[in-house]
């Protein structure tokens, strides 16, 4: 069972680090003045060749950081679930039961002799 959800959680790493490069490529034109239907696959790493002193690398790294949140997502979101459900449950009012025969004996009534 948690090969599973170990693997739907690794596929589901890669899709969303495909619509990642998509979304951080987006917010890195639109960062830079650029437009949002200029955007490919492609967008993050080809804008990584710009000189170190040119003005438009410094909004990259946020647009990376807004990539690898987009991948990690669904395995954070899958540790959350898993993490949540392990909590004991508890009764509202203990563990309260009703009692047997044998333990009301204990308690019958015998007169006002004893």
């Amino acid at each position: 069972m948690w090969w599973k959800i170990a693997m739907a959680s690794i596929f589901m790493m890669m899709v969303f680090f495909v619509i990642g490069l998509f979304v951080g490529g987006g917010v890195y034109l639109l960062l830079i003045g650029g437009s949002f239907g200029q955007v490919t696959l492609t967008t993050l790493i080809e804008s990584g060749a710009f000189s170190l002193t040119d003005r438009q690398k410094i909004f990259l790294p946020w647009a990376w950081c807004v990539t690898v949140a987009l991948t990690f997502l669904p395995l954070g979101l899958t540790l959350f679930v898993l993490l949540l459900g392990k909590t004991p449950k508890k009764s509202l009012h203990g563990d309260a039961r009703f009692a047997n025969k044998k333990e009301l004996n204990a308690f019958k009534y015998r007169g006002n002799y004893q």
